[in-house]
This record gives structure tokens, sequence and C-alpha cells, in this order.
């Protein structure tokens, strides 16, 4: 009954998100029509009055969010709030300084806080979504950077830096923001490639992202003269719609959670083939742009970064390779030991085959493993013997953690600088045990998923090695029973 009115609260939560959703985007709708039809002069009010309430909105939502997600989405919130504070004291510098667009000014200050505030809130969502940034995404991250600035510098700030007539400030001023913008960018595809559960928030917040982008963009070209004052109102409202939608949709509870499949951080996939790609063909396709156009002044740049990106890319690619060979080899070891474990015929045979299969999966960095089944009597136990007064220790605090889940992994540096490994595997509801793994050197993230699947398929014989015996027993018992019930008939045919 608990379960039920569990349920309930929870169905009437989502259709109660659902519908705080659907009569925001629907006000969104009714706000863009009369900003259509709004003369010139009242569109910045009527625009920022969308604004606010859309930060209001979004921020009373944040409050009631877990823990987990409520300080990346306050920052998400911050930074909306920054950029509307700094439209305002635009507004205020425009009025002392007769001019509609002042720029620079000091209300730059605000929209630069506001980018450095929704970086944040990216890199935090990352780090809560990963724990640890390896190596891998975060080149992927720089290469897919480095052609999109390529392509940012060559179309838009290059002809502005070179053929815009402005003052020096403002070109130093829009170098700020492109710098910003490009951080924000190469953020994005860190979360891009470091993986997420799917949810259409998440996609309605990276919708947000390329928005605020492009507004810097088209901030950029409107300073250059080359588009009206008015044109950032026609873009900046769909940043605050994306990002507040995002936090309205009920899925925003995945936003931190961590990937389904954390093998995919190694793994040759398509937005990583996409982000190599848009590396790779970025300078050919823009020297051939110069070509057509029969200039030969921007040539010189892609063909520097076509250089800069070909060893960047090679690297990337051959560290893909040997990862999903070593993933294929680890999911072959893994395969064996399962099909052994199927044969295993006592408990001494799933340990032998768990130590076995230990073993294969870590090769060089093998030293010694044991499954450790009586933890209940720590100190006393002979499978003990052979660790040192450390190790010991360090076991005993991860029995004393309680881990209730077989796969769980905790590690203690040993005194001779390895690491012993204990993963916590669940043979029954009352009886738990440990895998003991010590290696030469802290297990990499491959090296820690293939342990803790041991452990799984460890707690799995187990359970089916218990079984067994329970049917087993049961079958001997119930042929026993029938030989007892039917003992006066075999006496009365001896008779």
């Amino acid at each position: 009954m608990l379960g039920s009115y569990l349920g309930d609260r929870t169905t009437h939560r989502r259709l109660s998100e659902r519908a705080l959703l659907r009569r925001y985007l629907v006000g969104c709708v009714i706000w863009g029509a009369i900003f259509l039809v709004l003369p010139g002069s009242l569109k910045p009010v009527w625009y920022s009055l969308f604004g606010w309430t859309s930060v209001v909105i979004a921020g009373l939502r944040a409050r009631r969010f877990p823990a987990n997600i409520k300080k990346p989405a306050l920052l998400i919130v911050a930074a909306g709030v920054v950029a509307l504070t700094g439209g305002i004291v635009r507004v205020v510098d425009g009025a002392v300084r007769g001019s509609d667009y002042p720029f620079p000014s000091v209300a730059d200050a605000f929209s630069f806080a506001s980018l450095i505030l929704f970086l944040s809130a990216i890199l935090m969502i990352v780090q809560r979504r990963v724990g640890r940034l390896t190596l891998d995404p975060v080149l992927d991250a720089i290469i897919g950077g480095v052609a999109i600035a390529l392509i940012e510098w060559r179309l838009i700030l290059l002809p502005y830096l070179q053929h815009s007539s402005v003052p020096h400030a403002h070109k130093v001023t829009n170098l700020i923001y492109a710098a910003l913008s490009l951080l924000l960018v190469v953020a994005a595809l860190l979360a891009l490639v470091s993986g997420a559960q799917r949810s259409l928030s998440n996609r309605l917040l990276a919708a947000g992202l390329v928005t605020t982008f492009a507004l810097d963009l088209v901030a950029t070209l409107v300073t250059a003269g080359y588009l009206p004052s008015d044109a950032r109102l026609y873009v900046a409202p769909f940043a605050f719609m994306f990002g507040v939608a995002g936090l309205l949709h009920p899925s925003v509870i995945m936003l931190t959670s961590p990937p389904s499949d954390p093998a995919l951080q190694r793994r040759l996939t398509n937005k990583r083939i996409g982000i190599l790609a848009l590396a790779l063909l970025t300078p050919p396709l823009l020297i051939l742009t110069e070509l057509l156009v029969g200039s030969s002044e921007g040539m010189a740049l892609p063909a520097v970064a076509a250089l800069a990106l070909a060893p960047l890319v090679v690297t990337r690619l051959g560290r893909l390779v040997r990862q999903n060979e070593q993933l294929a080899e680890t999911e072959e070891s893994l395969r064996y030991v399962g099909e052994r474990l199927v044969s295993a015929e006592s408990a001494a045979d799933i340990v032998r085959i768990i130590t076995i299969g230990a073993e294969q999966l870590l090769n060089k960095n093998f030293i010694y493993a044991q499954l450790l089944t009586e933890l209940h009597a720590i100190p006393q136990t002979v499978e003990l013997q052979t660790l040192d007064e450390a190790s010991r220790q360090a076991l005993k605090d991860v029995v004393a953690t309680e881990l209730h889940f077989s796969g769980e992994l905790e590690s203690r540096l040993g005194s001779d600088s390895s690491t012993w490994s204990f993963g916590s595997v669940l043979m029954s509801v009352d009886h738990h045990a440990a895998l003991l793994v010590h290696s030469r050197r802290p297990l990499g993230d491959n090296e820690r998923n293939a342990v803790a699947a041991l452990c799984r398929e460890t707690a799995l014989a187990f359970q089916a090695h218990d079984l067994t015996e329970q049917q087993v027993l049961q079958r001997s018992e119930e042929r026993f029973g029938a030989l007892i019930d039917n003992s006066s008939d075999i006496v009365l045919v001896l008779q």
C-alpha cells in the first residue's frame, strides 16, 4: 500500500511538472507573438520582462531539485540573472552616455560573469557524471574546439579585425567574448563525449548553449555594424526559453546521472567520429573556399591548423584503437570466466576460476588475488595470513563501510606502493564476501570495470551453486519421504 501511495505521488508530481512546462511554452509562444508586433522602442522592455519571468520560474523550480543537481541548476539560473542585470546596466549606461548600445561598457563585466557561471555549471555537471576526467574526452573536446575556433576565426573574427574601422577597445572586448564562448563550446563537447543518460532535458539545455554561442556571434556582427542593434533581441530569448524548458522538464533529474555504459567513453562512437571528421575536414574546406573566391590571403591559417590538428587526430585514433582492443580482450576474458563458472561443481571450483580470471584480466598488473568468504571473522581468518598489517586494516575499513551490492570497489595503497583493491560480493542476503586483488599499480578504469564485473559473476555463481544444492537436497528429501510413506507397502510385499 505504501508503494502504491509513493507511486501515485511520483506520477502526480511528474504530471504537475509537465503541466508547468506546457504552460511556460504556451507563454513563450504568446510572448513571441506580441514581441513581433510591438514597436522597436518597447521590444527591449518586453524582452527584459520575459527574461526575468523565466529566471524566476527556473529558480523556484531549481530550489526543489535533489542535492546532486541543485547547485549546477542554480548556477545556470544565476548566469541568466547576471546576464539580465548586465542588460539593465547597459541601458542605464547608454542613457548616461547618450548611446542606444554603449560598447564597450561596464555591463560587459556582467556578461563575462554570466558566461563564466554557465561554464562552471557545465564543468560541474561533467564532474558529477564521470567523477574523474581522463585524457581521452579532454582530447576530443580540444580537437573539436580547435576546429570550431578555426571556423569562427576565419569566417567572422578575422574579417572583423582586418576590415572593421571600430576602435581597438571594441575589438579586444569582442575577442574576450569569443574566447569565453569558445570555452563554453569546448565544455559542451566535453559533456557530449563524456557520456550521459539520454534525456530531453539534456537536449534542451544543449540547445540553450548553442543559442548562447550564436548570440555571441550576432553581438559581434552588431558591434561591427553588419547587423542592427536589435538583432540580439531576436536570438537571446531562445537561450532563455531552451534553458528554462530544460530545467522544467521532468527528465532534469538525470542531469548528473553517470552514463549507462562507462565503456562508451573509450569506444569509437558516432559522436567521436563526428568530432574527428569535423577536425579533419575543416582546414581543407576553408582552403577550398579561399581558392573558389580567388583569394590566397587566408590560406596560411587553415594550412597551419591542418598541420596542428593532424597529429592530435592521429593520436586520438591510435588511443581509441588500442582501447578497443583492450576492451575486446577484457570481454573475451570475462566471457571465458563466465563459461567456466557455468560448469563449476563446487565452491572451491568457483574460487579457483575467479582467481585465474583475475590474473587473466589484469595481466602484467597482477600480483595476487583471493576470494575472502568469511568477512564476519576477519581478525581470525586464516585467509588473511598472507596480507600485511596495512592491508588487513584496509580490508577492515572496507567491511566497516557495509557494502551492499556486488561490484562495489574500494582501493588502498600498500606499504610497497602497490594497490590492494577489494570488491564486494553478495553471496546471499546475509552473507557477504570480498574479492581481494593485489596489483602493481592503481587499477585503471577498464581494469576496475573488469574486476567489478568479476565480483558480480562471482555472486551469481555462488547463488546458482546454492540454488542447485537446495534443489538437490529437496529432491533427496522428496525421495526419502516417498520411501517412508511407502514403507508399509514394501514390508507387505516382502512378507
